[in-house]
C-alpha cells in the first residue's frame, strides 16, 4: 500500500488539473459608474475568473493613463469585483476610458502566472461642475427584476446627466446573479459605464442570506447606504430606510436591528443638514426608497418609524423635494403644513393597471433657481408635475 500511495496521489492530481475550469476568460458585466464628484468617479465590473485589472484613461478617444487600486501597498487581485477609483480630475470635463483584466493562472508564493486579457469597449464620461447649474436625472424605484425597462426610458429620455435606482431592485438577494441581472451595468443597459447610477437601497434588498454582500457591488462617499453627495448647484441626502417589519417579526429570524440604525442614520442626518455644504446648496434633494410623509393610513412599522425620527429633521433643513417609491404608486403630495416639502413616488412595473398603480419614471430637471419634477408613465405621458 505505501508504494502504491505517491502513484495514486499523483493520479488525483493530473485528475484535478485535468477538470480545471476551461470557460473562457471574459467579463461578467461591463463597466458601470458610481460615486460620481466633481473630482472623480469610481468604475466597477465583474469577471468570471479570478484577475488583476486596470483602467486606461485619457482626455482623448486613444487614453493610455494607467489607473489601478492600490491597498496597503499591495495591487488588488482575485478580489470578487473589479472596483477601481479615478481621482484628481478637472470638474465639467469629459474623459475617455477602457477597463482590462487580465486572468491570473497561477498565484504561488514566489511566482504569479498570467493567462489571457480581455478589454472592454472604449468609453466615456462628463463630470459634473459647480459651475453648471442646469441638469436632469432619471429616477427609477420597484422594478423588482425588470431591468430592461429602466434601458427603454433611458433611451427615450437620453439627455439625462445621472440616475437614481431608489430602492428594490430585486424582490431578495439568493445569488449574486440577481444582481448581476439587475444591477451591475443591467440597470442602465447602454447607458452603463457612460452616466453614474446613484444606488439607494430598498428594505427588499435586505432580504436573502446573500443581501450582506451587496456592499460589494455599490460605491459610496462613505462607505455606508446612507450618504450625501453633490451635482452642480444641489446637494442630495440618500437616505437607508430598513425594512418595512419590526425587528422582532418571524421572517428575520432574529437577524434584523434596524430600529437602532435607523436612530444612528437620524443623527447622523442633524449633522448633514446643518453642514456648510448643505445649508449653502440652491436645492436640496431627499433620495429614500420609503415615503416620508407619516401618513396616518401607513400600517407598516419600518415607515413609521422611519419618518418619526426623520421628518422633524427634514422640516427644519429647507428640503425642497424627497424622491421616493414603496408603496408601488406613482403619486406627487406638495407641501403641508406638518410636511414643509414636496414627495414624488414613483410607480413599479409589478402594478400596470389603475389610473394610480403604473409603472413610472421620475424626471427632474434643474435650471439655477428653478426646479422641476415630473412623473411619468411608460409610455411618456404626464401623470403630474411639481415645479418650485
Amino acid at each position: 500500500m505505501k508504494k502504491t500511495l505517491p502513484l495514486l496521489l499523483a493520479l488525483l492530481a493530473s485528475s484535478i488539473a485535468g477538470a480545471q475550469d476551461t470557460t473562457k476568460f471574459g467579463f461578467k458585466s461591463q463597466p458601470y459608474l458610481q460615486n460620481m464628484t466633481e473630482a472623480g468617479v469610481t468604475v466597477m465590473w465583474l469577471t468570471n475568473q479570478m484577475c488583476t485589472s486596470y483602467l486606461l484613461v485619457g482626455e482623448t478617444d486613444n487614453p493610455t493613463i494607467k489607473v489601478q487600486t492600490i491597498h496597503h501597498g499591495q495591487v488588488d487581485a482575485n478580489v470578487p469585483v473589479q472596483k477601481i477609483r479615478i481621482a484628481n480630475l478637472t470638474p465639467g470635463k469629459t474623459y475617455y476610458y477602457r477597463a482590462v483584466s487580465k486572468k491570473i493562472v497561477s498565484y504561488q508564493r514566489s511566482k504569479v502566472e498570467y493567462g489571457d486579457s480581455v478589454v472592454s469597449k472604449l468609453l466615456s464620461f462628463t463630470l459634473p461642475s459647480s459651475s453648471k447649474r442646469k441638469f436632469s436625472f432619471l429616477s427609477f424605484n420597484d422594478i423588482h427584476g425588470q431591468p430592461a425597462y429602466i434601458d427603454t426610458v433611458c433611451a427615450r429620455y437620453p439627455e439625462f446627466d445621472f440616475a437614481i435606482y431608489d430602492g428594490d431592485a430585486v424582490s431578495d438577494i439568493f445569488t449574486e446573479k440577481q444582481l448581476l441581472d439587475n444591477l451591475c451595468g443591467s440597470a442602465l443597459g447602454r447607458y452603463a459605464g457612460l452616466k453614474p447610477l446613484v444606488y439607494v437601497r430598498g428594505n427588499h434588498e435586505t432580504r436573502g442570506p446573500e443581501s450582506r454582500i451587496l456592499e460589494r457591488y455599490v460605491d459610496t462617499p462613505n462607505g455606508e447606504y446612507f450618504y450625501t453627495f453633490v451635482w452642480g448647484n444641489t446637494c442630495f441626502l440618500v437616505v437607508d430606510c430598513g425594512e418595512d417589519k419590526d425587528d422582532g417579526h418571524p421572517a428575520y429570524g432574529g437577524l434584523s436591528s434596524f430600529d437602532g440604525y435607523r436612530s444612528e442614520e437620524a443623527l447622523w442626518i442633524k449633522k448633514v443638514v446643518a453642514s456648510k455644504e448643505w445649508r449653502k446648496a440652491e436645492h436640496r434633494i431627499v433620495c429614500s426608497h420609503m415615503p416620508l410623509t407619516l401618513d396616518d393610513g401607513e400600517k407598516w412599522h419600518g415607515p413609521l418609524d422611519l419618518s418619526r425620527k426623520l421628518i422633524p429633521i427634514l422640516n427644519e433643513a429647507n428640503v425642497d423635494l424627497v424622491i421616493a417609491g414603496h408603496i408601488h404608486r406613482g403619486l406627487i403630495e406638495k407641501p403641508t403644513p406638518t410636511r414643509k416639502y414636496a414627495v414624488v413616488v414613483g410607480g413599479g412595473p409589478a402594478y400596470e393597471t389603475g389610473p394610480k398603480k403604473c409603472t413610472t419614471v421620475i424626471k427632474v430637471s434643474i435650471d439655477g433657481k428653478k426646479l422641476k419634477a415630473e412623473l411619468l408613465r411608460r409610455d411618456g405621458s404626464l401623470i403630474d408635475t411639481y415645479e418650485k
